[in-house]
């Protein structure tokens, strides 16, 4: 059972502490069917003047109705954009020094509930500050959520605002990391997961989940934090559930947010000894073109399709460097 806001710390014998947020938006986050205001509940705050508000609510009968996660316990938060800017926020600071890589996962549900047509953007959530005007103020990205169809707001895609090594910040609607992420239903719970790695200030893997069905997880090239391949940008210091749009109607509901240390994967690591390197590079060029079958495997299969060829490259290049022992 995901319960209220829970920040541990695990020891290890062998290593550094271990540690972790979660955050149910349950008790003492106060909530009923109505919905209760969200600003000013357990660090929660509105982080730009003029916003509307995120509210708490109880699944049962709630005013949104939106149906039950089947991963929630008893309470969500939900945010309605109300038109023009006042476009609903809500933000809390967090620690991210508790790691150096971190998984960061969420459950969100959305949906329209205004008049047609719809207007962009849906929605997102993003580390924080991410400023549209400078965002390379910190190692931060954004994870934008929008309509498919405007005349219909039926279904809408999950997309990532990253940045390139050279520090270049992907333009809206940003990226897909698979078609999985696109022609998402509304009214129905999805997991999404971001593991950010800061020592190569870059996205490692992100997957996506129908709550309660099947993980899709990619590892991606070339999504890098603010600060590109370089970095040395200050680490975000908060995280923001926003619901946008300039017509009243753009609905986002959220629960299950957790923060946790991660291991760092190594997709380009094809002899197994925790980095990729030259080592990993001569395998790859030597195995270049392998197709399994006829061949029993193809060791420089980086992305596990069967054989050897460019986008398994492209992995290696992506990863190069990369420490994961």
């Amino acid at each position: 059972m995901r319960r209220l806001l829970t920040i541990l710390a695990v020891s290890a014998l062998s290593g550094p502490a271990l540690a972790q947020f979660i955050m149910g938006f349950e008790p003492p986050i106060v909530a009923d069917d109505a919905g209760i205001l969200l600003t000013g509940q357990d660090g929660w705050y509105i982080p730009v003047a003029g916003s509307s508000d995120y509210n708490a609510y109880t699944y049962l009968n709630n005013a949104l109705n939106v149906p039950q996660n089947p991963e929630g316990d008893n309470q969500f938060i939900g945010g309605l954009s109300l038109g023009g800017t006042a476009f609903a926020r809500a933000q809390r600071d967090v620690d991210f020094g508790f790691a150096d890589v971190i998984a960061i996962s969420y459950d969100i549900l959305a949906r329209y509930d205004g008049t047609l047509p719809a207007t962009q953007n849906l929605g997102s959530f993003s580390t924080n500050p991410f400023l549209a005007a400078n965002p390379q103020t910190h190692a931060c990205y954004n994870q934008l959520n929008t309509w498919v169809n405007l005349a219909t707001a039926d279904a809408w895609n999950a997309r990532y605002l990253a940045f390139n090594a050279a520090g270049a910040m992907d333009a809206q609607p940003g990226r897909e990391p698979g078609p999985e992420w696109s022609n998402l239903e509304v009214n129905v719970w999805y997991r999404l997961r971001t593991v950010i790695d800061f020592n190569q200030n870059r996205i490692t893997e992100v997957s996506i989940q129908k709550v309660g069905g099947a993980v899709t997880t990619v590892q991606p090239v070339d999504y890098y934090l603010a600060g590109g391949q370089a970095g040395g940008l200050p680490r975000t210091t908060a995280v923001r559930f926003f619901a946008g749009g300039t017509t009243i109607g753009n609905l986002i509901a959220a629960d299950n947010l957790r923060m946790e240390a991660a291991s760092v994967p190594c997709p380009g690591d094809l002899d197994g000894d925790g980095d990729v390197d030259q080592s990993d590079l001569g395998i790859l060029l030597s195995d270049y073109g392998c197709v399994s079958p006829p061949a029993p495997d193809c060791p420089g299969d980086a992305d596990g399709d069967g054989d050897t060829d460019q986008s398994d490259l492209g992995i290696l290049l992506g990863a190069y460097g990369a420490v994961c022992r």
